[in-house]
């Protein structure tokens, strides 16, 4: 967009509390509609699709197998960037309820797991690793007592 010299400037976005917080319920509710679950299986299988030969991918189910992680299909960019981002977001999740005493035990081990995945190379099967890490983090309730906690 392109604004003259005599077109009044473009407003400033300031978030407030109520902003927030709608942007809060907003995420909640799509989380409760499953979207993110949907979106990532949408975005695996048009990976899958598109990115390695089946067969190439066969290794990846089962880790003891003979030959497994000899071969990482290569991610998109995009995916890439979703398992970095999510990579980070679980160790700061984590890392979070680590400092507020929230299961300590699992949550150390947890922040110190995710943070040394950082940095790390992405393959196909993060994707997994990082939706059962999701369930995990939604089974123990650290977001809800992160939430209590502030």
């Amino acid at each position: 967009m392109v604004f003259s010299a005599g077109a009044p400037a473009p407003p400033r976005l300031q978030a407030c509390v109520t902003d927030i917080v709608e942007t809060e319920r907003a995420l909640r509710r799509l989380e409760a509609l499953h979207v993110v679950r949907l979106c990532r299986a949408a975005l695996v299988h048009h990976t899958d699709a598109t990115a390695a030969p089946c067969e190439a991918l066969d290794g990846l189910d089962d880790p003891g197998a003979p030959g497994s992680g000899a071969y990482s299909a290569p991610l998109s960019p995009t995916a890439a960037a979703e398992v970095r981002f999510c990579t980070s977001w679980l160790a700061y999740l984590w890392g979070r309820a680590a400092l507020a005493g929230i299961h300590p035990q699992v949550s150390q081990l947890q922040a110190e797991h995710w943070a040394s995945r950082i940095g790390r190379p992405t393959t196909p099967r993060d994707f997994a690793d990082i939706h059962a890490a999701f369930q995990e983090l939604h089974l123990y309730g650290i977001e809800e007592l992160l939430w209590k906690n502030r």
